[in-house]
């Protein structure tokens, strides 16, 4: 986008700037505790300057709490989604210059996993 002197810039103008990149080949995580907030460093996927990851969660057992959220969040972003073992859902967290988050299993022994399939810069 060229900016000329005296352009006004509107609000489509600066989210058609914000870049979405969907990962193919998403690396998985799994927990090594359960029952706590994890942090999970995802500076090796996602390029310095990153604001928002899409976290794909795969529920590997029937009834497991999961959950994602922005790194140093106090809100609680735990889901036991009703259905079966080996189900998917996306979340989306924020991420700041450090590009951690934080990652929750109930049960690190269910083998739940998680993979970043996108991020927007």
């Amino acid at each position: 986008m060229a900016i000329t002197t005296g352009q006004v810039i509107t609000a489509a103008d600066v989210n058609a700037l914000r870049q979405y990149v969907e990962l193919s080949d998403a690396t998985s995580h799994q927990v090594g505790t359960g029952n706590t907030w994890e942090d999970w460093d995802i500076s090796g996927i996602v390029p310095a300057g990153t604001t928002e990851v899409i976290v794909e969660i795969f529920r590997a057992a029937n009834g497991e709490l999961n959950g994602a959220r922005d790194n140093g969040s106090a809100i609680d972003h735990r889901f036991n989604l009703v259905g079966g073992a080996n189900e998917r859902f996306l979340m989306e967290c924020g991420l700041d210059a450090s590009r951690v988050i934080e990652v929750y299993d109930d049960d690190a022994a269910k083998a739940g996993r998680f993979a970043i399939v996108g991020y927007r810069l």
